[in-house]
C-alpha cells in the first residue's frame, strides 16, 4: 500500500488525540504540538495477503449467465524449500511457445530462478520430498569434529546438505535445489513407481510382489533408505520381511507401527 501523509490542523489534531486516547486531554497535553500523519486515498492491493500475481488458466464467469467452458486450476508447488517453490508448470518459452517445465521461483516475489523443460533432452524433474542429512549431536564442544565443524553447539544435531528428491517411475532422483540439475539418478528395481510411502526423513516403506508362485511369501515388506549414492538397491534395504497384503493400510500410526484399513463405519448396537 502506498500511504500519503497529511498534517491535521490544530483543532482537528486535539480532537483526534482525545478520541484516540478515549479521554479529554489535560491543559498541559493540549499545549503540546505534534504531527500525526493519516493514510489518505492512494494505490493499494485488493488484499493485504497478495504479494504477487500471475495469470495461469482462464476460467470462471464470462457474463451474467455464461461460464467459461473450462473450470481451470491453479498450479500449486509440490515443494517449498528455503523460500523457493518448486512446481511443474506450462510456461511461455523464449520463442513464445508453451512448454511443460520443472520450475523454481521465489515464493515472495514470484521471480523464476529456473525453468527446465520436462521433455528430452532436458528431462527436468520437479522434487516433491526434502531429505535432511542429520549428523550426530556434538556432545563434546562447539569445535568438536563430531556432528560437524565449529559452530555446532554441544548436544545440537546439525543438518547438512539437504537433498530435494523425486521418487517416480522406478527411480530415485536427487535434484540440486539451486540449479535444478539432477545430481543423482538411481534405480529402485525391483520396486516400481514411487517405491512405496516416504514415512519419515530418509526412509520409505515399499511392498514387492513376488507372484502367486511364492505362496505365503508372495508379498515382501521392504524398508529402504534414500540416503547415500549407491546404484545397488540391495544396499539401500534396511529390512525385508513377509507381508500379508499387496498394499499398506489406509490408516497408519507410524509411531507405534500399526495400521488399519476401514471399509465402513457402524454405530454400536445397530446392525
Amino acid at each position: 500500500m502506498v500511504a500519503h501523509g497529511r498534517q491535521l490542523p490544530g483543532h482537528r489534531l486535539l480532537q483526534f488525540r482525545s478520541a484516540y486516547l478515549g479521554r479529554t486531554l489535560s491543559r498541559h497535553e493540549s499545549r503540546r504540538r505534534s504531527t500525526i500523519y493519516l493514510p489518505s486515498v492512494g494505490s493499494r492491493p485488493n488484499s493485504a495477503h497478495i504479494v504477487w500475481k500471475r495469470q495461469t488458466d482462464i476460467a470462471g464467469f464470462t457474463g451474467p449467465d455464461l461460464t467459461y467452458h473450462s473450470t481451470g486450476s491453479v498450479t500449486q508447488p509440490s515443494l517449498v524449500f528455503a523460500g523457493r517453490a518448486y512446481a511443474t508448470e506450462s510456461v511461455i518459452w523464449y520463442n513464445g511457445s508453451r512448454l511443460s517445465c520443472a520450475t523454481c521461483y521465489d515464493l515472495r516475489t514470484g521471480e523464476y530462478y529456473y525453468m527446465i523443460p520436462t521433455a528430452a533432452p532436458f528431462n527436468g524433474i520437479t522434487p516433491s520430498i526434502i531429505s535432511y542429512n542429520v549428523l550426530a549431536p556434538n556432545w563434546i564442544s562447539p569445535t568438536s569434529p563430531v556432528g560437524g565443524g565449529a559452530g555446532t553447539a554441544p548436544g545440537e544435531s546439525k543438518i547438512e546438505d539437504p537433498d530435494l528428491i523425486s521418487i517416480s517411475g522406478g527411480y530415485l532422483r536427487k535434484i540440486d535445489p539451486w540449479t535444478g540439475a539432477i545430481r543423482g539418478n538411481y534405480s529402485i528395481a525391483p520396486l516400481t513407481g514411487s517405491g512405496g510411502t516416504y514415512y519419515k526423513n530418509g526412509f520409505v516403506y515399499g511392498i514387492q510382489d513376488l507372484g502367486a508362485s511364492a505362496g505365503a511369501n508372495r508379498y515382501r515388506f521392504i524398508n529402504w533408505t534414500v540416503f547415500g549414492s549407491s546404484n545397488n538397491f540391495t544396499t539401500r534395504i534396511m529390512s525385508n520381511t513377509s507381508y500379508a497384503s499387496n498394499n499398506l493400510p489406509t490408516l497408519i500410526d507410524w509411531n507405534v507401527g500399526m495400521g488399519a484399513s476401514v471399509t465402513g463405519l457402524q454405530r454400536a448396537g445397530r446392525t
